[in-house]
């Protein structure tokens, strides 16, 4: 070799690293080999590329147990010594915030969900990333606006809303979001809600509610005036202007529940009807009374409107002056079929019959005391009547008066009764079987008897289940009393339960011509007013229209009155539905009842037209049952409808 190559050292000059802490700035020096003196065996605690100055900090750090970060955890993780010297070198003494190893493996299995927007109304959702939710712990999501809920709210603004006050000029904040729920509701979004401003809210504070009376005359109960009425009056009337009386919450209840209704006229005879208005319901529900006070129809009233007053001679014989025929008692009169005035007399009669009792006069023949009625005072003084001076007895005598005997009566014992086989009746199984109480034993007397009386009708007419204790059979037996064996009288009972006038027309072939009678007594107004429950609905129907009903009961007059017969028409017994024993509901009792009262009355009055129309004599049996008011007449009743053994006797 022409040249040598030199020491190791030339080939490798001294070199510097630096420290391998990071954030040491160290540099570790490395000799060449040429200057280098023996090498020391190296310290194995000693990290590799670790400065002098950095070793010595090392040897005194030992790991140290850090917690978790994660929220509930408590856990914790090792904080080695050179990771404490790392945080030293880059000015940092503390541990760093980070979680365990367990954490950290929940952490690698968590993924990506989606959670619903939390607006109202909206179906979106938004992602919660696994970063976040081990970040937010894992726990319940947060809650946060989908981008599209997002979007739209950015694009809203706050707007200023009038106050709800009637008479406020301020006005009220009205967010965003709440403007973007209402948009997510389906809502109009220029429509906005109705709320106070904050001036208002605070100012109605002062006021509390107030309860006041109800407007309803004779209603005891109040009304609550609240506070924001009366705000709202202070800025729209002023502080001396209060709202008008308004009802209390129970009678408003009723007041809007209630519905007109139609009464019949409160004369009787008259087929028309007066308005029973809401208020006028409300008033009585209030004054406790549970029947409408009676009115009268818009016919009678122009009717009485137009008829003048009458003046009408007095009945008293002798006597010229006269009595006021008011108009009302004349349409009245008129409703029943009474064309002429009735038999009355004049104010100074009845003012001298109530000072003139009846006195005792001394008969001037045999010294017995007779009475002299107040009556017979005023004949006398009217000049048509001599103040008697014998008693009855004495006259008789004197006067040879004696009763003239009786012309015997011709009887006529040809009648030969044919009940017809079969008829119309037969379709309808109301009436076809014959009247329970028309059997043979009744066929028989009628044929034998000289007066002959058919008593046609419905329940009212059946009257009882025994024969001889129905009211046809106890006429009988009076009229046969009252003829004391000169003739033989027979009343058939042609009663069928749950019968119409409709029926009544098809019976007629069979009940009331084969006996030829002299008199038929007749009344189906109870009948063709029955009312029927339908357990279906809850409600209730008549057994026949009201129109149906009228065209029978007028079919009716004109075939009685082709039989030849005398007719008398008579109005049945009160009815008191109230007093019904129970098979409908309790809350459905008091309807019922005043339905079937009211159906009954305007029936009752149709037939009355209907008499009057056709001069059909009517006979009032009803006012026997309430001479002493309506609720006297339960003592003759059997039940609500029928009259017991008492009654029949009326």
């Amino acid at each position: 070799m022409s040249k040598s190559l030199g020491a190791l050292g030339d080939l490798f000059p001294e070199k510097r690293i630096q420290c391998s802490v990071r954030g040491c700035g160290s540099l570790l020096r490395f000799p060449s080999a040429k200057s280098a003196p023996p090498a020391a065996a190296p310290d194995p605690r000693r990290p590799e590329g670790m400065c002098d100055a950095c070793f010595e900090v090392f040897l005194t750090l030992a790991p140290r147990a850090i917690p978790c970060t994660t929220t509930g955890c408590s856990g914790t993780w090792a904080w080695g010594p050179l990771q404490q010297l790392e945080a030293k070198a880059q000015g940092n003494p503390q541990p760093p915030r980070q979680p365990c190893d367990a954490c950290r493996n929940r952490r690698q299995q968590l993924a990506d969900s989606q959670v619903p927007c939390r607006m109202r109304g909206c179906r979106n959702t938004f992602t919660w990333t696994a970063e976040d939710q081990w970040r937010d712990g894992a726990g319940n999501p947060p809650s946060r606006l989908c981008d599209a809920c997002f979007d739209k709210l950015r694009s809203l603004n706050d707007r200023d809303v009038p106050c709800r006050i009637g008479g406020c000029t301020e006005t009220w904040a009205w967010p965003r979001f709440h403007q973007l729920e209402q948009i997510l509701a389906g809502k109009d979004p220029a429509a906005a809600p109705r709320r106070m401003c904050r001036a208002c809210a605070e100012r109605i504070r002062e006021f509390q509610d107030t309860e006041l009376p109800c407007k309803v005359k004779g209603c005891t109960h109040t009304w609550t005036l609240t506070a924001f009425a009366q705000l709202e009056c202070l800025l729209t009337r002023g502080a001396d202007d209060l709202l008008p009386p308004r009802m209390c919450p129970e009678c408003f209840a009723f007041f809007s529940s209630a519905v007109d209704r139609q009464i019949p006229c409160r004369h009787r005879g008259c087929p028309q009807t007066w308005t029973y208005t809401r208020q006028m319901q409300l008033y009585d529900r209030v004054a406790g009374r549970k029947q409408p006070v009676g009115h009268l129809c818009q016919s009678c009233g122009v009717k009485i409107k137009a008829t003048p007053d009458r003046q009408v001679p007095c009945s008293v014989s002798g006597c010229t002056h006269t009595w006021k025929y008011p108009a009302a008692e004349h349409v009245r009169d008129q409703c029943l079929g009474r064309n002429s005035p009735p038999s009355r007399r004049c104010a100074g009669c009845e003012e001298f019959l109530a000072k003139n009792v009846t006195q005792a006069l001394t008969c001037a023949r045999c010294g017995q005391e007779y009475p002299w009625s107040g009556y017979e005072q005023l004949l006398c003084r009217l000049g048509t009547f001599a103040a008697p001076t014998r008693c009855a007895a004495c006259a008789e005598q004197e006067l040879g008066l004696q009763r003239p005997a009786e012309p015997p009566i011709e009887r006529h014992h040809h009648l030969v009764i044919r009940m017809p086989a079969g008829g119309r009746w037969n379709a309808d199984a109301a009436t076809a079987s014959w009247p329970p109480h028309l059997t043979s034993d009744v066929l028989a007397a009628a044929a034998a008897a000289d007066l002959r009386i058919v008593a046609l009708g419905d329940d009212l007419t059946y009257s009882a289940e025994s024969k001889d204790a129905a009211w046809p059979a106890l006429l009988e037996k009076r009229l046969n009393e009252e003829l004391q064996g000169k003739a033989r009288a027979a009343v058939v009972n042609a009663g069928m339960p749950k019968t119409t006038s409709q029926h009544a027309l098809v019976r007629l072939p069979r009940d009331v011509e084969p006996f030829a009678p002299h008199l038929i007594l007749f009344s189906l107004a109870f009948g063709d007013s029955l009312l029927e429950g339908n357990d279906h609905d809850r409600s209730w129907r008549p057994l026949i229209a009201a129109e149906a009903a009228v065209q029978a009961m007028e079919q009716l007059c004109r075939r009685l009155q082709r039989c030849g017969a005398r007719l008398l028409y008579w109005t049945p017994n009160p009815i008191l539905p109230l007093d019904m024993a129970a098979h409908n509901p309790p809350e459905d009792k008091t309807a019922w009842a005043d339905a079937q009262e009211s159906y009954h009355s305007q029936m009752l009055a149709h037939a009355l037209h209907v008499c009057a129309t056709h001069h059909v004599p009517v006979l009032d049996l009803r006012s026997r049952f309430e001479v002493n008011g309506r609720k006297s007449a339960r003592k003759w009743m059997a039940d609500w409808y029928n009259h017991n053994a008492a009654g029949a006797q009326n």
